[in-house]
């Protein structure tokens, strides 16, 4: 009986540290806007693009991100991800939609 809550417990605990990904495919109209991570500054991608985010757990995730294209007004976009996929790959696999529109200076 020890020997089974000692599994039980091993098994909850390396569940609850597991990486959790979620993806995403960014487009802008027009496309060609850089993508900044609000968090820390990192540039993600130019449009269109998809990546990925890596989570600790499989709650949602709230994103922020910011467009930014010559001749166009900068554009926070803020979106939830789910983090449900075990790995990057199965992320990308089915990445949410998220597209914004820049408007001309």
């Amino acid at each position: 009986m020890r020997k089974l809550l000692f599994i039980s417990i091993i098994c909850v605990t390396l569940s609850a540290c597991a990486s959790h990904y979620g993806a995403a495919t960014i487009n802008s109209n027009p496309s060609g806007a850089e993508v900044i991570n609000i968090e820390d500054g990192t540039v993600l991608g130019v449009t269109p693009f998809t990546t990925w985010w890596k989570g600790p757990n499989g709650n949602r995730q709230h994103i922020a991100v910011r467009f930014k294209k010559e001749g166009y007004y900068e554009k926070v976009e803020t979106f939830w991800l789910s983090m449900r996929q075990n790995s990057a790959d199965s992320a990308l696999e089915e990445p949410s939609f998220v597209e914004v529109n820049l408007l001309t200076k």
